[in-house]
């Protein structure tokens, strides 16, 4: 019971607190997927044990029992694992007007061959990386064009990401709709997450509002220092309306 203990509250620190803080915890379900994670484990684990291991039974019964509980417990909490891992938030992906995070999950490779091929994530946080701008004539335009009228945006192909400071100076002209709101915010009527747990973000009058597309999510924006041009954190707020949220 104890070493069940020591476990989930292991996994509780890895998921919760590295793999989906707030605000990703919220916008993809993070929650849920630690809760289902703990859930199997708690019932591969100590519940199995208490319905299958008891005293009427021969001690090597039990040990044979119990190690067969432990290798499923293992089993299903790695599975579970797998599953946040190919969840969590991995990169956040500058395309055209927006950002957009990117789970390893919705990564897609041209073809079969290219399946080994998809980039690494980090252990945590999120890799920055730009879209690449196709032109009319590009022998792949048609067939890009073509994939994201399937419903697989050029955030999902890595074939098409670069470098982010190849187009950051594209966030300038896609920022252009600067927020009505903000001149209307007080202290407390909002809440920054920051990119880098425990970064100082300052004044918001130093930040331009970027629209940020999280699965369905599409009322957050990217706050990005006007002068690096790095995106420092993500607010609720709707970059195409008139007010926060």
């Amino acid at each position: 019971m104890l070493f069940s203990v020591i476990v989930l509250s292991c996994v509780y620190i890895l998921v919760k607190r590295t793999w989906f803080i707030q605000p990703w915890g919220q916008l993809m379900d993070g929650s849920s997927l630690l809760l289902m994670v703990i859930g199997i484990d708690v019932i591969c684990g100590p519940l199995l044990t208490g319905l299958v291991v008891h005293s009427a039974k021969a001690r090597w019964k039990n040990l044979l029992d119990i190690t067969v509980i432990a290798c499923i417990q293992f089993a299903a909490l790695g599975y579970g694992l797998w599953t946040a891992w190919q969840a969590k938030p991995s990169w956040l992906i500058f395309e055209t007007d927006r950002f957009v995070v990117v789970r390893l999950a919705d990564l897609q490779a041209p073809d079969s061959e290219d399946v080994l091929k998809k980039p690494k994530p980090a252990f945590a946080g999120l890799q920055l990386k730009a879209v690449s701008k196709l032109s009319p004539d590009d022998p792949s335009f048609l067939s890009s064009l073509n994939l994201s009228l399937q419903g697989i945006p050029p955030a999902y192909r890595p074939e098409r990401w670069v470098d982010y400071s190849a187009n950051s100076l594209d966030v300038i002209k896609s920022a252009q709709r600067q927020p009505t709101w903000l001149e209307r915010i007080r202290v407390g009527e909002f809440i920054a997450h920051p990119l880098q747990p425990g970064a100082e973000l300052g004044n918001l009058s130093s930040f331009i509002f970027v629209p940020l597309q999280v699965g369905w999510h599409t009322d957050w924006v990217v706050l990005v220092d006007h002068a690096s041009l790095q995106p420092l954190a993500v607010m609720r707020a709707d970059a195409w309306s008139s007010a926060p949220k």
